[in-house]
C-alpha cells in the first residue's frame, strides 16, 4: 500500500476483492479510501490523535463522493467515521446517518489474523450486498424457550447442540 499508493494490497487486498465479488460488487465499480492516511509505526492501530489528524480529510472525501451506502471495515473506520467504538458487537449491524447507511464490519486484514472473524467478515459483505440492491435481509425466526425445569433444559440443550447458531440471556 505505502509502496503504491493504494488501499488493500497484497493478502488483504486479495480478500477484500473476493468479498465483494461474494456481495455482487466489483472492486472497480466502488471507492475505498482509509481514514487514516498513514501507516503507523510497526503497524499497530492509529491513536486517537492520529485518527483527529487525519478526520479533516474524510467529511470532504465523503461529500464528494456522495455514497448512499459505507461499509466501515475494522474498529478504526468505525471509530473514525462515526465515532463509535465495539467493531465487535456493532459488525453487521445498519445504521442510518443522515442520507447514508453505514454497515460495519471486521478489518478483511482481522480476519487473515484471526480465522474465526472470517466467516462473520463473510456474512456482513453478503448482507451489504443485499442492502444494495434493495434485497430484503434474511430473519431468523428465533425459538425462544424460558426454562422453568430440568426437564425443559434438557430438551433446550439437546436442540442447541444440533443447531448452528445459539444464543443465552
Amino acid at each position: 500500500e505505502d509502496e503504491c499508493g493504494l488501499p488493500f494490497q497484497g493478502r488483504a487486498g486479495d480478500l477484500l476483492n473476493g468479498l465483494l465479488k461474494a456481495a455482487g460488487l466489483s472492486r472497480d465499480k466502488v471507492y475505498i479510501t482509509n481514514p487514516v492516511r498513514c501507516r503507523p509505526p510497526d503497524n499497530r492501530a492509529p491513536s486517537n490523535k492520529e485518527i483527529k489528524a487525519c478526520s479533516v480529510y474524510t467529511p470532504g472525501e465523503i461529500e464528494k463522493v456522495n455514497p448512499k451506502y459505507v461499509i466501515l471495515m475494522g474498529a478504526t473506520a468505525l471509530k473514525a467515521i462515526l465515532g463509535e467504538k465495539g467493531i465487535t458487537e456493532k459488525h453487521g449491524s445498519v445504521i442510518k446517518r443522515g442520507k447514508i447507511t453505514y454497515l460495519p464490519t471486521f478489518h478483511p486484514a482481522a480476519a487473515l489474523h484471526d480465522p474465526k472473524r472470517l466467516g462473520p467478515l463473510q456474512e456482513d459483505f453478503k448482507k451489504f450486498g443485499r442492502l444494495i440492491a434493495g434485497k430484503p435481509e434474511k430473519k431468523t425466526p428465533l425459538n425462544l424457550v424460558e426454562i422453568t425445569s430440568r426437564k425443559t433444559f434438557d430438551a433446550c440443550l439437546k436442540d442447541i447442540r444440533s443447531s448452528e447458531i445459539a444464543s443465552f440471556d
